[in-house]
């Protein structure tokens, strides 16, 4: 009320208004007409092309609260929502400081006597023109193939561009050329993704209330700005860095994320244990080079099933390094769960690896699956048996193989092919895998055109079957960034897509039917574009359980409540 606040205290608020004001017209969000009118003493509106953010402010502000409201005008439903919960991070962030309590002991605050409040308006604006920026930058061209990929599929594959600036190809471009790459398969999970940029929100306020000198000091000499906000950028940009393990852990990554040593396992409801060491540290260890995390990786060639990629395991991860501080043995690290006092992650080992702490900060983003090549010296990595004992345990296996699996498999199908395309020559299409040769004709002219007719149809009825033609459909995409190494045969499909249910969110009749379908449009009965009219002529009702059983249902006691329903949103790991 305006009793709490004397004519000096309000002189005081307008002269934090006006700065805030002026940090906003240097940044573009307001023109420049508007530096002498108080626009911050009322409602201010930020108009973008695909939304409008109105911030409701008064003569009180940054002590109380101020309000906004974010006007939806193009933006996908699942876009705008992302946003939305940055912008709530941002009030809640800045309601730490800007407060009643906080001003009035301002004189006990700092050594200054002087209230310091968070520019929560300028940081609201800036979060939004900078996602929408980004947004645009990855918005795929309108000529794409509208049905190539599922939109779901799509818009990860966007936001595992956006974390990395990097794609699957570019990704495989880091792989040593003792490997040969099978297949990039994009494995980020939006439930990961959300956490992973809430650290880093997060993150990025902490570090931006630093002294200049502070962050300079973990800033390399050729990067570093008298700018506060490039330094940060830099802290909290998501790194490429690679994390190798045993094949047979790879899907509980992918599915629930990393868990570092001391945390609750998900998939094993047990305590995490140190798997291979905690030198520099109890934390999550991945390496910006590819080779020396592959030193970590299974050395298993043979898949255990049909729906497995035969070869290695490399998971291609986006990590949040922050301040880095470099550690030695000797500094005795190894029973500690946090980083060293001032930083935020650690290096070691000459920089081959990095260590976080928080299951929050690295996430995977790619599996790569890798195979040998046929001849064995040419194909051991280079230096590796200073990387540790599994080099070793890689030797012996590619000595005793004459043909790796994925040689084996690629020389079957050659000679198949090339059975189906002379044998059965003016006989139609061979079909099956068995077949008797009768008669060898002689060579016609017509068998070149002919042997690309069969082809054709090998590949129709293989599609689904046979793995290699996945592997062939993937080599044809375009060259769109996003959908180079495409495809639909991906061994973690079933884990990334696990269900996650949201927050509030219960199974009841109600908040199923509240629920859009994406890009669905009402028509003027109220119905949805496509939906049947008449649902009993699809006999639909004989789906619907009876109503004594939706009586046992309502009345019972052992009703799973919502944190039941929702185990994996808790990612306090």
């Amino acid at each position: 009320m305006a009793s709490d606040f004397d004519e000096d205290e309000l002189i005081q608020l307008a002269f934090l208004r006006d700065e805030e004001t002026d940090a906003l017209i240097s940044a573009g969000l307001l023109s420049e007409d508007l530096r002498l009118t108080s626009p911050l003493d009322n409602e201010v509106v930020f108009s973008f092309e695909e939304l409008v953010l109105t911030v409701t402010s008064h003569v009180h502000y940054p002590v109380r609260d101020i309000d906004y409201q974010v006007e939806n005008m193009s933006l996908p439903r699942e876009v705008v929502d992302v946003l939305r919960r940055q912008l709530k991070q941002i009030m809640t962030s800045a309601q730490e400081t800007n407060n009643l309590k906080n001003w009035q002991d301002r004189e006990n605050g700092n050594a200054y006597g002087v209230f310091e409040p968070v520019m929560a308006i300028l940081q609201l604006a800036q979060t939004t023109a900078h996602y929408l920026a980004e947004y645009r930058s990855l918005k795929l061209t309108k000529d794409a193939p509208a049905d190539d990929t599922p939109d779901e599929h799509l818009w990860s594959l966007q936001l595992a561009y956006r974390l990395l600036h990097t794609s699957p190809k570019q990704v495989a471009a880091h792989i040593p050329s003792a490997f040969r790459v099978v297949h990039v398969e994009q494995v980020l999970r939006t439930d990961l993704a959300r956490d992973f940029e809430q650290f880093q929100g997060s993150l990025r306020r902490k570090l931006s209330r630093l002294p200049h000198d502070q962050l300079r000091r973990h800033i390399p000499v050729e990067l570093r700005s008298r700018r506060v906000e490039d330094m940060v950028d830099h802290l909290v940009k998501p790194r490429l860095t690679f994390h190798g393990t045993q094949r047979q852990n790879v899907p509980s990554i992918v599915r629930h994320g990393f868990v570092a040593p001391g945390a609750r396992n998900p998939e094993l409801g047990e305590t995490q244990e140190v798997r291979c060491g905690s030198t520099y540290g109890r934390g999550i260890y991945s390496s910006p080079s590819a080779g020396f995390s592959l030193s970590y990786s299974d050395g298993k060639l043979v898949r255990d099933s049909d729906k497995e990629f035969s070869g290695l395991k490399l998971i291609a991860c986006a990590t949040i390094m922050g301040r880095s501080r470099v550690m030695f043995r000797d500094d005795e690290w190894r029973t500690e769960d946090k980083a060293w006092e001032g930083a935020d992650s650690h290096l070691a080992n000459g920089g081959m690896e990095y260590i976080v702490f928080d299951a929050a900060q690295i996430i995977p983003v790619y599996v790569i699956h890798l195979d040998w090549g046929a001849d064995n010296p040419e194909h051991l990595l280079p230096g590796a048996d200073s990387w540790g004992s599994s080099s070793d345990r890689w030797k012996g296996l590619v000595r005793k193989a004459e043909m790796a699996p994925g040689d084996r498999q690629r020389a079957k199908e050659a000679s198949f092919a090339r059975a189906a395309k002379y044998f059965p020559y003016g006989y139609g299409p061979a079909s099956g895998k068995r077949f008797v040769v009768e008669e060898v004709g002689e060579i016609s002219d017509d068998e070149e055109n002919y042997g690309d007719y069969q082809n054709l149809e090998g590949d129709e009825t293989a599609e689904n079957t046979e793995f290699w033609s996945w592997v062939k459909a993937g080599e044809m995409e375009d060259d769109d960034p996003l959908m180079e190494g495409m495809h639909n045969a991906d061994e973690y499909l079933e884990k990334r897509h696990a269900l996650v249910i949201p927050q509030g969110f219960a199974r009841t009749a109600e908040a199923w039917d509240s629920l859009e379908a994406p890009n669905s449009k009402k028509n003027e009965s109220g119905k949805t574009d496509g939906e049947d009219v008449d649902d009993d002529d699809l006999c639909l009702d004989l789906l619907m359980m009876d109503s004594n059983d939706a009586t046992k249902i309502d009345d019972a006691d052992d009703t799973p409540s919502e944190e039941e329903l929702q185990p994996s949103m808790n990612k306090n790991l």
